[in-house]
């Protein structure tokens, strides 16, 4: 292992992969803004901390669903992209409560909700959202899959609330809802940026599968999955030969634009500053972000690396 690596490890052996009451009080109030857990509002901190964790209380904002228009969720058709985006439209309603309101989840309901605080992690803290068992022995669960945190994220975190009892419940804003615990994780190289789905979220967050480019897996998917994620231009250097580049290892280029949709049809390609003002398209399975690109550049570049990595084709 490098340097870098042993060091890593060397810390991550001698501390705690969960942070217990005082050192979430002490990322709290931690000076350093990179090291800080930033939670707002914070209403009743002795009421709130327990032992390794943090309780969540509901915010105002909620969205339901309505089955009326909708006969099923398309993620495969030819269309799915767009007939994602207008499925959300038909099947998520949005309300918000009044401070001193409330809401009846009945058996079987499947309602979204957004945590009353506004959350920002560092680099090096990862967080996991769970229900509180008080509520869990009623039947009422708060996520269903998506308790995970992100190291560097920042936003209100989204409910997923299911009434899995016999009995209606009712709830209302301010109540403690669930709770998150924090880990501690290497300091990522990519954190959670603002090109994220559900980065800097406000409120309810509905579903940004319409943006996964495995939806489609067709050249479509990924072109408008690539160009809505990578922040152009950045630079980048070749990582390995092709015979349909004359990009050679080692090699620094301006990458400017994703290419014509026409040369992305059996692979994914940019479109290169060369040989002064002339532009060229390569394939974006030999280049690699430098450093100072930023995440979500970084993030879409890899997600197509790993896609090429794992065999598949268009």
């Amino acid at each position: 292992m490098s340097e870098r690596q042993d060091q890593i490890a060397e810390e991550i052996s001698q501390r705690p992969s969960v942070l217990s009451d005082i050192e979430i009080l002490e990322r709290l109030v931690h000076p350093d803004d990179e090291k800080c857990i930033f939670v707002s509002p914070l209403i009743d901190p002795r009421t709130q901390l327990g032992p390794a964790s943090l309780d969540l209380r509901l915010g105002f904002d909620l969205v339901g669903t309505r089955t009326r228009e909708t006969t099923h969720i398309d993620l495969a058709g030819p269309e799915a992209r767009n007939v994602l985006r207008e499925q959300k439209d038909r099947y998520f309603e949005r309300q918000r409560l009044d401070p001193d309101g409330n809401f009846v989840l009945h058996p079987g309901a499947f309602l979204l909700a957004s945590t009353l605080e506004f959350i920002q992690l560092p680099r090096d803290i990862a967080g996991r959202l769970e229900g509180r068992s008080s509520l869990g022995r009623l039947g009422l669960q708060v996520h269903a899959t998506a308790g995970f945190v992100d190291p560097g994220f920042e936003g209100t975190l989204t409910f997923e609330l299911i009434n899995s009892g016999k009995l209606p419940i009712r709830v209302f804003p301010g109540i403690r809802l669930g709770q998150i615990c924090f880990f501690y994780v290497p300091e990522v190289q990519v954190p959670y940026g603002r090109q994220r789905k559900y980065a800097h979220s406000i409120g309810v967050g509905l579903t940004g599968i319409d943006k996964d480019p495995e939806i489609l897996g067709k050249p479509a998917g990924w072109y408008h999955y690539l160009r809505e994620n990578l922040q152009f231009p950045f630079r980048a250097t070749c990582s390995k030969e092709r015979a349909s580049s004359p990009l050679c290892k080692g090699d620094t280029v301006e990458v400017l634009e994703m290419a014509s949709d026409r040369e992305c049809r059996r692979e994914m390609s940019v479109a290169i500053r060369w040989e002064e003002k002339r532009t060229l398209a390569v394939p974006l399975s030999q280049l690699q972000p430098i450093t100072e690109t930023d995440g979500g550049t970084k993030g879409g570049v890899v997600a197509w690396h790993r896609w090429v990595a794992q065999g598949y084709e268009l």
